[in-house]
Parts: structure tokens; C-alpha cells; sequence
């Protein structure tokens, strides 16, 4: 062996240690998150009639809660709806559902309804009619199944998250983060040297978008691998080089497919209220009122923008900065030839629409909070994961309450006219009055 040789031995046994060293540490916490199987909180199954107060909206709303897909096509296929200013149809999953214990509802038989609404001088928007979409019979009732409320983590309060598979994801999705994180995720080995010189040579020029040298891999390992919940991420030399070797490892352990599924489950996406926001698939709700597969191009691009930094890009509050930070995007997506240049014109000049402050979830916190609550009572403070809980919120009572109340409230403030500033606070509960039931909780 010459000498020359024995600088390339040491070398090459150091990073064979440090392999093995961090091996156990990925197999560890790659086995921790495959193996994180939340409990699954639903509603009552859904029902609406005629004459029930709601409209279009709140109709879609409740559909993008149960994952029903929005098509353009007049008939609507299982699991589909389609919307149109004052009408709604929609293809029911044909599931056997119940309104209460013990009660049998028949199956809808993949039965196409056609909902039309219309506005009251009392009762606001009602439902109007519920008619077959093949025969234009009146049914006056459409049952759905339960609505996935939200999902619970043992130890975690107040959390919001909504998983979703890779072969779920739609693909601008997918085009969005990896224009703006990681255009040679599919290529790299988990650290891309090339990704880092080109960051620091596009941040050095002017009117760019800034660009960081991470991988997405990288990022996943620092904020799942490497940083405790509420600390600040480590940004030392020695810090950065155990990400890479950290990366370069897990990439050995799980697919690309696997490491962009964790990734975009995972991720922080602001607050709404006293909710922090996690992964794709709940910030699709919470800020779009959709399923994760409706979005569309530009709330993609808004969304894959605000990873880098979700509350100064939160579209509620920093409408914007946020529209601003979301063309960065729709540029690198066209940069990566993934939108064309005509497209990039056309989607910059929308404009930043969010549909709600609440999603079906957000609007029953303190619900949520009491059915934690009653878990932990029964399993104990980590006993329980991978639960089906079946609960009595009824969603459409649930959304009936909160605006009743907030147009209570805000007419009430108006009429006393206080000069503190101070506004109103009040609750609401809404029982059902043959089992105690709690329909609806504000």
C-alpha cells in the first residue's frame, strides 16, 4: 500500500463509520413515522334535505370533506360532484350510512342527485329541491357517509393534519415543491453539490428569488431527524454535514417516492387560530376549503411557496406578499418548462382567493378538544393510535351554529356600542334530544 493510498483508506473508513453510525438513527425514526398511525375523528353521516339552510358553498365545503372529487363532466361519476352557480350534483359512494345508533339508511347505489338552492327573506339560502339526475324524481334527502373531521396524534395538541399518499398527490403539486426546493430530487443521492453552487450564484442576482441549498431530503432530515418540537433549527458547519450524511442514508433506506410522501405530510403551513397546520393535505382545506386533488395550478404554487417561510406567506393575513412569493413559484415551474410561458402570464395575473378562515375541522375545535380528552380518559395520555372514532358532530348543523352565533355576537356588539373596544364572546351548544348527542359545539 503507498502512501498516497492510506489518506484514501482513512477517508473512505471514516465515511464507512459514519454510515453505520447513523443508520441505526434513520432506521429508527423512518420506522417511528411509517408506523405513525394517527386515530381517524368523524362526523355523524351526512345528510341534507329540502329546506335545509345552506348553499353552493357550504354544500362543496362538506364534499371536499368527505374527498369527493370536483369534475367538469355534466354527470358526475361515484365519489364526483360537479357545481354550477345555484346547483350542485353530485354521485354518492353508495355506502350504507346511519343518522343514529341502530338506524338503517339504504344504500345510495351510486344514485346521481341534483341539488338547487335558492335565497329566503328569513332563513337566508335554503335548499330548494333534491332531484335524480337521471330521472328527475324528487328524493328530498341525500345521505352521504361520515366526514373525516380530523386526525389526533397521541401528545399533540391542537395539530392539524391530513395524510395523503404520493399516487394521491396531483402533479402540479408535485411540479410546484420540486420547482421551488429541489429540481434534481429525482436525480440527487439525498445532498446535490450542484444544487448548492447554483443556489448561492441565482441568490447573488438581483430581482431573483431566493433559493436555498438544501435538498428536500435535507430539509425533511432537519426538521424530523435533527430538530425537537418549537427549537430553532442548528445552522452550524457540523450541523449541515450530519444532514447530508443523515440524507444520503435515508436515501439508501426508502424511495424517493416514500422520502416526498413523509416530506409533504409532514411540513409546517402557518396557524389558523390556535391550530398549527401540517402537511399538504389539511393546508389544502384550511386555506382553500378543498381536497387535496382539486387544487388547482396557482394553489399548488401558493402552497409549495409558503414552506419557506408559512406565516409571513400566509395567505389569510399577507395577501400580498403571499400572491408575490406564489409567482416566484409559477416562474420556477416555468423555468422547469413544467407550465409554459403563456400559462405563467395567465396564472400571475390571478389573484390570491382563500374561501374560508375554517375548514369542516377548524370549525369544531373545542369539540375536538373534548373527544381528545375522552381518549386520553379511556387509554391513557399515549395509549391510543389507529382508533376509528365514530362521534355525533353533525357538520352542517356544526357550520349553522358558528355563523349564527358570530352574526348574534357582531349584532349584538353593534347594538351596545361599548366604548372599551372589547367584543363579545359567547358559546353555543346544540344536543340531540333523544341520545345527548353533541351535534354542534361553538
Amino acid at each position: 500500500m503507498t502512501l498516497l493510498s492510506l489518506p484514501l483508506v482513512a477517508m473512505f473508513g471514516f465515511l464507512l463509520w459514519l454510515f453505520i453510525k447513523n443508520s441505526s438513527l434513520v432506521d429508527a425514526r423512518l420506522q417511528e413515522a411509517r408506523n405513525r398511525v394517527p386515530s381517524r375523528v368523524y362526523s355523524r353521516p351526512v345528510t341534507v334535505r329540502t329546506n335545509d339552510r345552506m348553499d353552493v358553498q357550504g354544500l362543496v365545503s362538506i364534499l371536499n370533506a368527505l374527498s369527493y372529487q370536483d369534475t367538469a363532466k355534466g354527470e358526475p361519476g361515484p365519489g364526483e360532484f360537479s357545481a354550477k352557480w345555484n346547483q350542485v350534483a353530485v354521485n354518492p359512494r353508495g355506502e350504507t350510512t346511519a343518522t343514529t345508533p341502530g338506524e338503517v339508511v339504504t344504500p345510495n347505489l351510486d344514485a346521481a342527485v341534483v341539488l338547487s338552492f335558492e335565497p329566503t327573506k328569513t332563513a337566508g339560502v335554503i335548499v330548494k329541491t333534491i332531484k335524480s339526475l337521471k330521472t328527475g324524481k324528487d328524493t328530498k334527502l341525500l345521505t352521504l357517509e361520515p366526514a373525516l373531521i380530523s386526525y389526533l396524534f397521541e401528545g399533540e395538541e391542537r395539530e392539524k393534519r391530513r395524510f395523503v399518499k404520493y399516487d394521491e398527490l396531483p402533479r402540479h403539486v408535485v411540479e410546484a415543491v420540486l420547482a421551488i426546493e429541489d429540481r434534481r430530487f429525482f436525480q440527487h443521492p439525498g445532498f446535490d453539490p450542484f444544487r448548492i453552487v447554483g443556489a448561492a450564484l441565482r441568490n447573488l442576482k438581483p430581482g431573483g428569488y431566493l433559493q436555498g441549498g438544501s435538498t428536500l431530503t435535507q430539509q425533511f432530515v432537519k426538521n424530523f431527524f435533527l430538530t425537537e418540537p418549537g427549537a430553532v433549527p442548528d445552522r452550524t458547519l457540523k450541523r449541515k454535514i450530519q444532514e447530508a450524511v443523515l440524507s444520503f442514508v435515508l436515501e439508501r433506506r426508502a424511495s424517493k417516492k416514500e422520502i416526498f410522501e413523509l416530506y409533504v405530510n409532514e411540513i409546517y403551513l402557518g396557524q389558523v387560530g390556535s391550530f398549527n397546520i401540517n402537511g399538504f393535505g389539511e393546508a389544502a382545506r384550511v386555506y382553500f376549503q378543498k381536497d387535496i386533488a382539486n387544487l388547482s395550478v396557482t394553489e399548488s404554487a401558493l402552497l409549495a411557496g409558503m414552506i419557506q417561510s408559512p406565516n409571513p406567506y400566509n395567505p389569510m393575513r399577507h395577501p400580498d406578499r403571499a400572491q408575490s412569493r406564489r409567482n416566484a413559484v409559477l416562474r420556477a415551474m416555468a423555468d422547469e418548462k413544467f407550465i409554459s410561458a403563456d400559462d405563467l402570464t395567465r396564472l400571475s395575473a390571478e389573484p390570491i382567493v382563500v374561501k374560508s378562515t375554517r375548514s369542516p375541522g377548524l370549525d369544531a375545535p373545542y369539540f375536538l378538544d373534548l373527544v381528545r380528552r375522552d381518549l386520553k380518559g379511556r387509554f391513557g395520555e399515549n395509549g391510543f393510535h389507529n382508533l376509528k372514532v365514530e362521534s355525533t358532530l353533525d357538520l352542517r348543523l356544526q357550520r349553522v351554529a358558528q355563523q349564527a352565533l358570530e352574526n348574534g355576537l357582531t349584532d349584538l356588539d353593534l347594538r351596545l356600542k361599548r366604548k372599551d373596544g372589547m367584543k363579545l364572546q359567547g358559546a353555543l351548544i346544540s344536543l340531540d334530544v333523544k341520545t345527548g348527542g353533541i351535534l354542534a359545539l361553538v
